[in-house]
């Protein structure tokens, strides 16, 4: 499930969700069971290629290509800092 995935990267799982419906311009949601329901046609490999596009982009570090980052708001902008090398963008 998604919600379980990121949860073991220490995001919400709402911030995709959120990110499915910009990419989309659908309403989504989560259900009881925790299952991304989205209110569109579309194919596994179009929701896999957004959340491979969401990990690049708000998951993995640039510089290691690790995981171990932490996501941290400043005003209107996300901060992505790796705990592994320290970097920041």
């Amino acid at each position: 499930s998604y919600t379980r995935l990121f949860r073991a990267l220490n995001r919400d799982p709402q911030l995709f969700q959120q990110y499915l419906t910009q990419s989309y311009s659908c309403p989504t949601s989560i259900n009881q069971r925790e299952q991304l329901v989205l209110n569109v046609r579309t194919s596994q490999s179009r929701v896999d290629l957004l959340l491979r596009t969401f990990l690049n982009e708000f998951v993995t570090c640039f510089e290691c290509q690790k995981a171990q980052t932490h996501l941290i708001r400043t005003t209107n902008l996300w901060r992505i800092e790796c705990q592994v090398c320290g970097s920041q963008r």
